[in-house]
């Protein structure tokens, strides 16, 4: 980080910054049970309005424009059929044993639980800044409150004097200004990010140029389940209730906004290659996808044009 004149201690610094942290938390958290996010899960009533802070009601309005764009693709109601093909909070920690034997649900089991979905069961009013649910549904943000929380600390640090930092949450990351000189006639570059090759190992399939932008990867190779030789990742279709194998295997998403960022790299996990393709020329989003070639020759990277110029040193 370099600041505009003197900064801060750096106990200073770390204090605003787990601050911050702990605001996110207590605000979006589904693992604090008294979280702001938990309060409305848990104690909405159907058909009445629950007022909520001005940070939760932009960040679920920000969910609710990229569902919006996607057919309902991005959904943060999916949590019971996440619960449901074994990738809920309670069920990540499972011998291996139980791995072998796990079974994905059956088709009546996802009809069933995905009666309890439904992002347009939530209805925004802006005016009172409240939230309605017209069935019971539970909000999950973890796929976009990530970014949230990488922007907030960024701008955090922007109010502190920082003008070059790099803040990252989980593999979310926020790039702003440049990079550190090693010598103060050596012209300004922008931060090198890498992605990561979706094979489970720490690998770099690309590094990308970031200047005040964000970055979010999503990926089907860390978090899966195995059956008869097919493998499920947690990336489950919302409109299906399906965690049905893709040849798509990561997307990468470059954005002004590392909130949004995180969003769309999941919206387009979900949509596969083909579908994630056509919208990101449409909305010309900054793009990289990485997939199975279909004539086996390996993982296959796909740029948007957008994404191609945001990595020419921006």
């Amino acid at each position: 980080m370099e600041f505009i004149t003197s900064p801060p201690s750096q106990s200073v610094v770390a204090a605003g910054l787990n601050e911050q942290l702990s605001y996110i938390n207590q605000s979006m958290s589904t693992y604090i049970a008294d979280s702001e996010l938990m309060k409305l899960n848990k104690t909405a009533k159907v058909g009445h309005c629950f007022e909520v802070s001005e940070e939760l009601f932009g960040l679920i309005k920000q969910a609710k424009a990229v569902a919006a764009q996607t057919n309902n693709a991005y959904d943060v109601t999916v949590g019971p059929l996440v619960d449901l093909w074994g990738f809920g909070p309670t069920q990540q920690a499972v011998t291996v044993a139980q791995l072998t034997r796990w079974k994905p649900p059956t088709r009546a089991e996802v009809d069933t639980v995905r009666a309890q979905v439904g992002f347009d069961a939530v209805t925004l009013h802006q005016v009172k800044q409240c939230v309605t649910f017209a069935k019971p549904v539970q909000l999950d943000l973890s796929s976009i409150a990530k970014g949230y929380g990488v922007d907030r600390l960024t701008q955090h640090l922007r109010e502190l004097g920082f003008t070059r930092s790099l803040v990252e949450i989980g593999g979310e990351v926020f790039a702003q200004g440049e990079k550190p000189r090693p010598r103060p006639w050596l012209k300004a570059q922008p931060w090198q990010i890498g992605i990561e090759r979706p094979n489970g190992e720490i690998q770099t399939i690309q590094s990308i140029a970031l200047r005040n932008q964000g970055v979010a990867t999503s990926g089907d190779y860390r978090n899966y389940r195995e059956s008869k030789g097919q493998r499920y990742s947690h990336i489950i279709d919302p409109r299906t209730g399906e965690a049905k194998p893709k040849t798509l295997h990561s997307v990468s998403v470059v954005h002004e906004s590392a909130a949004l960022a995180d969003a769309w790299a999941t919206a387009l996990m979900v949509l596969g290659e083909h579908e994630a393709k056509q919208l990101a020329k449409r909305l010309q989003l900054k793009v990289l996808l990485v997939f199975e070639s279909k004539t086996d020759q390996g993982l296959q990277t796909w740029a948007s044009d957008h994404f191609a110029l945001s990595n020419l040193d921006p």
